[in-house]
């Protein structure tokens, strides 16, 4: 495989951990760190934030 190639998808790869891993406390940021309300299923909390 060329080199670019390896680099190329060692890029991605890393990135995509990044991302897995800053995005829920950036959503949570988003929502002002405030408490969740109870009985919200994590999906209506995230459209409730957008």
């Amino acid at each position: 495989m060329p080199t670019w190639t390896v680099l190329g998808l060692a890029l991605v790869v890393t990135g995509a951990a990044v991302a897995a891993g800053t995005l829920p406390s950036m959503l949570n940021a988003s929502n002002g760190g405030a408490g969740q309300e109870p009985g919200a299923t994590g999906e209506a909390r995230i459209k409730a934030s957008l």
